[in-house]
C-alpha cells in the first residue's frame, strides 16, 4: 500500500512538471515573425542569451528524460508480461541513449567540444570502404579547406527550410484563431482548440530548431579563421609530417641511384673483363648495351624499393599506399602498350633494326646514331655538329646500316661554294632546318635542308671543271690538226696568265682538241679542271676562257660562224 502511495505521488509530481514545461514551451512559441532574427542581426549579448536559453532547455530535457527513465525502469521491474517487458527494455535503452546524447550536447554547448562516441567506428567495412579509408588521410587536406563553408551552406539550407515551415505554421495558427472567433458551431469547438494547441506546439518546436541552427552557425563563424591562416596551417602540417617523410624517401632514392651510377663502369668492366679483352669487338658492342640497360633498370628498382622501405620504417602508411597504388595503376594502364614497349626495348638494348654507330635516314637526312635509349641521340657532323634527341617510338619502323669510311654525311660543309636551282654562292650556314647561301651579289638564299639535300647541289670546293665549246668556219678544215690546234694550245696559257696572273696555281688539268664536225662549223672543245680554291672565281674563269678563245681567233683571222635560220614558206 505504501509503495503504491509513493508511486502515485511521483506520478503526480511528474504530471505537474510536464504541465509547467508545456506552459513554458507555449509561452516561448507565442512569438511574432519579427522576433526571429537573422544570423547577421545577432549581437554578442544575443549570442550569450541564446546560449543560456539553450542550456536551460537542454537541462529541462535532461530532467524529463531522467524522469521517464525512472518510470520505465520502475514499470520494467514490476512487469510480468514477457512481451511488454521486452518492449520496455528497448524503450529504456533508447531513453538512456538519448540521455547520454543530451548530456554531451550540454557539454558541447558550453565548451564547443563534441564528446559523442562514434558508434559506427567498429562496423565491418567493404573493400571499397577500405580503399576509401586508406585514401581519406590524403584527401582530408583538400576537404579541410572547404569544411567550414560546406557546414555553413548546409546549415543555411536547413535554416531556409525550417524558417519556411515556421512561417507556414504561424500563418496556420493565426488562421485557426481567427476561425475559432468567427465559428459558432459548438461541435467543432473542441477539435478547433485541439488543432490550435497542436499548431501552437509545432510553432514552438520550429522556433527552437531555428534558434539551434542559427546558434550553430554563430559558433562556426566565431571560430572561423582566414583563408591564409588555414592554408598556412595545412602547408605547415604537411611539411612537418608527410612532406618530411617524402623528402627523406626522395633523398634515399637519389643517393642510392647516384651511388650505383658512379659504380656502373667499374661493375660492367669487372663483369665483362674477358669480353672486353677479346679481339672480337662486335661481340663486346653487342653485349655492352644490354648490360648497361639491365644495370640501370635494376638500379632504379632497388632505389625505389629502398625509398618505399624508408616510408615503411617511418610508419607512413598513407604515402606507402599511395605510391604502391600509383605504380599498380601505371602498370595496369600500360598493359596495352606492352608490345610497343617490347619493340622499343629491342632498340634500347641495341638489338633492333637500328644500331649504335650506324647510318640512319631520318626526315630525309642522313644521321649517325650516337646513342640509343628511350630517347636516342642522332648526330650529323656536317650540319655544324647538330644533335637531335628523339623518342625511340619514332624509330620503330626505321632501319640503319654501316657507313663507309669516306662516305659524306651531307653534300656540303660551311664555307663551300655550291650551285643549286640557279643560285651560286658559298654556304654561310647549314643546320637541320635550313641552309643559307650567300651569292656573289650579296643576297642570301634560304633553302629548307631537306629540299637542299634532295635538290642535288653542285659543290665546287673540292675541284670543278669548265668547258667551252666553239666552232670555226669550214675554210680552215685543211689546217685543223696541223696549225689550228697547236696555235690554240700554245697561246691559251700566256693569254690567261696575262689577264689573271694567279690562274696557273688554280689549274689542275687543261685540254684543247677538236670535238666534232657540225652542220655549219668545225667545233672545238676547251676544258680546264680547276682546284677547289678557285671556286669563288668560277664565273670570272668562265668569262676568261671565252675571252681567250675569241682573242686567239682575232689574232689568227679565224672566222667564227653564226647559226643560220632558214624559214620555209609553204604555199597552199
Amino acid at each position: 500500500m505504501q509503495k503504491n502511495t509513493i508511486l502515485n505521488f511521483i506520478l503526480f509530481l511528474f504530471f505537474i512538471s510536464q504541465t509547467g514545461i508545456a506552459q513554458e514551451a507555449k509561452k516561448e512559441a507565442m512569438v511574432d515573425a519579427d522576433e526571429v532574427k537573422t544570423v547577421e542581426e545577432y549581437t554578442e549579448d544575443d549570442i550569450e542569451n541564446i546560449k543560456n536559453e539553450r542550456l536551460i532547455r537542454i537541462r529541462r530535457e535532461l530532467v524529463q528524460l531522467r524522469s521517464q527513465i525512472y518510470l520505465v525502469r520502475k514499470e520494467y521491474k514490476t512487469e510480468n508480461d514477457m512481451v511488454l517487458k521486452i518492449q520496455q527494455e528497448a524503450k529504456l535503452n533508447q531513453l538512456e541513449l538519448d540521455y547520454e546524447k543530451k548530456k554531451n550536447l550540454f557539454i558541447e554547448t558550453i565548451t564547443n567540444v563534441n564528446l559523442t562516441e562514434d558508434t559506427q567506428r567498429k562496423k565491418k567495412t567493404t573493400f571499397s570502404e577500405d580503399i576509401k579509408q586508406i585514401l581519406d588521410p590524403a584527401l582530408n587536406t583538400f576537404k579541410l579547406i572547404s569544411k567550414k563553408p560546406r557546414q555553413i551552406q548546409e546549415l543555411n539550407d536547413e535554416i531556409a527550410y525550417v524558417r519556411e515551415k515556421f512561417e507556414d505554421a504561424k500563418k496556420a495558427l493565426q488562421r485557426l484563431r481567427a476561425f475559432q472567433k468567427e465559428n459558432k458551431n459548438r461541435v467543432l469547438v473542441k477539435k478547433i482548440a485541439e488543432s490550435i494547441k497542436t499548431t501552437d506546439s509545432l510553432v514552438g518546436k520550429l522556433k527552437v530548431r531555428l534558434e539551434d541552427l542559427q546558434f550553430r552557425i554563430l559558433k562556426i563563424e566565431e571560430n572561423e579563421e582566414s583563408i591564409v591562416t588555414t592554408f598556412s596551417a595545412i602547408i605547415f602540417e604537411f611539411i612537418k609530417t608527410k612532406g618530411k617523410n617524402l623528402i627523406l624517401a626522395f633523398t634515399v632514392f637519389i643517393l642510392v641511384f647516384w651511388c650505383f651510377k658512379l659504380g656502373q663502369n667499374r661493375f660492367i668492366n669487372l663483369v665483362l673483363f674477358k669480353v672486353s679483352k677479346s679481339e672480337n669487338k662486335e661481340v663486346y658492342n653487342w653485349i655492352i648495351r644490354p648490360t648497361k640497360v639491365i644495370y640501370n633498370g635494376v638500379t632504379t628498382i632497388i632505389a625505389i624499393f629502398l625509398s618505399i622501405l624508408t616510408l615503411y620504417v617511418l610508419n607512413d602508411w598513407v604515402l606507402v599506399t599511395l605510391i604502391l597504388i600509383t605504380f599498380t595503376a601505371l602498370i595496369w594502364s600500360s598493359k596495352q602498350y606492352v608490345p610497343i614497349f617490347m619493340e622499343q626495348s629491342k632498340i634500347v638494348l641495341n638489338l633492333g633494326s637500328v644500331r649504335e654507330g650506324e647510318r640512319l635516314v631520318y626526315n630525309g637526312l642522313p644521321w649517325k646514331i650516337e646513342a640509343l635509349g628511350y630517347y636516342c641521340k642522332l648526330k650529323n657532323p656536317a650540319l655544324g655538329g647538330a644533335t637531335l634527341r628523339i623518342s625511340t617510338k619514332e624509330l620503330l619502323t626505321a632501319h640503319s646500316r654501316t657507313p663507309e669510311n669516306d662516305e659524306p654525311w651531307f653534300p656540303s660543309y660551311k664555307g663551300d661554294w655550291v650551285e643549286i636551282n640557279g643560285h651560286f654562292g658559298y654556304v654561310e650556314s647549314q643546320s637541320p632546318e635550313q641552309v643559307i647561301i650567300r651569292q656573289l651579289s650579296g643576297e642570301r638564299v634560304f633553302i629548307a635542308t631537306e629540299n637542299y639535300f634532295k635538290g642535288s647541289p653542285r659543290n665546287f670546293s673540292e675541284g670543278f671543271g669548265v668547258e667551252v665549246l666553239f666552232g670555226l668556219d669550214y675554210a680552215v678544215q685543211a689546217d685543223v690538226f696541223d696549225k689550228i690546234v697547236p696555235i690554240f694550245k700554245e697561246r691559251i696559257l700566256p693569254i690567261m696568265e696575262n689577264k689573271m696572273g694567279e690562274i696557273n696555281q688554280y689549274i689542275k688539268a687543261l685540254d684543247f682538241d677538236f670535238n666534232k664536225a657540225n652542220s655549219s662549223s668545225l667545233d672545238f672543245r676547251f676544258f680546264i679542271y680547276f682546284k677547289g680554291e678557285a671556286a669563288s672565281h668560277r664565273v670570272r674563269l668562265e668569262r676568261l676562257m671565252q675571252a681567250t678563245m675569241l682573242q686567239i681567233c682575232n689574232e689568227n683571222n679565224l672566222t667564227i660562224p653564226f647559226n643560220q635560220l632558214t624559214i620555209y614558206n609553204h604555199e597552199a
